[in-house]
């Protein structure tokens, strides 16, 4: 699921002209995807950097879908008397 979200993540930055970061977004992801995967792990905080790694394998960037708002009614929202 994380690699998902830096996947859309890469895609706005792609959305507004940004793409030559590509390979550093990719070795970001991948270094905070270890440094949590450690943590929860072992409990244990390191420096974030120890987990950076040059070349991760680079992700293709996803395209967020149109989103269109709506105004739901809950039952929570009423007025209790």
């Amino acid at each position: 699921m994380k690699r998902e979200a830096a996947r859309y993540g890469l895609g706005l930055l792609h959305e507004i002209g940004i793409d030559e970061t590509d390979q550093w977004f990719a070795d970001y992801s991948a270094c905070d995807a270890a440094y949590l995967r450690h943590f929860y792990v072992t409990g244990e905080k390191r420096e974030f950097l120890s987990f950076w790694h040059d070349g991760s394998k680079r992700m293709d960037a996803l395209v967020i879908p149109q989103f269109t708002p709506s105004v739901r009614a809950f039952r929570s929202d009423g007025i209790v008397i």
